[in-house]
């Protein structure tokens, strides 16, 4: 899903994130030194595409931590806080 990724300033504290996928275009501002969430949820089908994009986030953005939601790949580097999506979930009544 991310293959090509580029990153390009927009000022000093944050950058803009250009994600290209196949059939769309992502522009996102995101300020250098956040934190940052991610899912896991679809991701273990496209393991590969999910890893090139998430390195790609940490080389851009460098994130000073990352929130994911779900069981992280072993390769995943960074400051990374697990939350189980499960447990997160708002009991609704």
């Amino acid at each position: 899903m991310y293959p090509n990724a580029f990153s390009f300033p927009s000022d000093v504290n944050s950058r803009k994130l250009l994600i290209k996928t196949d059939s769309s275009v992502l522009v996102s501002s995101v300020t250098l030194n956040s934190i940052v969430a991610i899912g896991m949820i679809g991701c273990k089908s496209n393991k590969n595409h999910f890893l090139r994009g998430y390195y790609q986030m940490l080389e851009r953005i460098e994130p000073e931590a990352i929130i994911c939601f779900g069981d992280p790949f072993d390769e995943m580097e960074g400051n990374i806080i697990v939350v189980d999506y499960l447990k997160s979930r708002k009991e609704v009544r």
